[in-house]
């Protein structure tokens, strides 16, 4: 959005299809930021959730604190801590290698404070980033 309000010179094509993630997730980002027209390329079968078959690819967090501006954009830090606490208390029941877990972020600050967070918590390896990343 930044780029194309700054240059007028800029031409826009919007995603159509995407063919990295699970369906359930790209749901999301197509919900939020593509009124609901983005479609799928990959079906739910080829994106199986490591935790296994009956388990959602997806766990959405909502949890208690407040959303701070950080700039343009927004950080929760209860909820990162939340969600490496989460992780950690997975992973102690699971037998998931920390590269096949990622922590899918609708901010970049809230991504970084998520990745912070995690770290702290010595789960290095686990990919935290924005759902485009994803």
């Amino acid at each position: 959005e930044r780029l194309w309000e700054q240059s007028s010179a800029a031409t826009r094509i919007e995603l159509a299809t995407q063919y990295r993630c699970h369906p359930a997730i790209a749901e999301i980002g197509s919900a939020l930021f593509y009124a609901s027209c983005l479609r799928s390329g990959v079906s739910a079968a080829d994106r199986a959730s490591v935790l296994g078959p009956v388990a959602q690819p997806l766990a959405v967090v909502l949890s208690g604190g407040v959303e701070a501006r950080a700039s343009r954009s927004y950080r929760h830090e209860a909820e990162a801590q939340w969600c490496a606490s989460w992780l950690q208390r997975t992973l102690q029941r699971c037998r998931l290698s920390l590269t096949e877990i990622g922590i899918v972020c609708l901010y970049r600050p809230h991504a970084d404070a998520c990745a912070r967070a995690v770290a702290a918590a010595g789960l290095h390896g686990v990919q935290v980033a924005t759902v485009d990343a994803f």
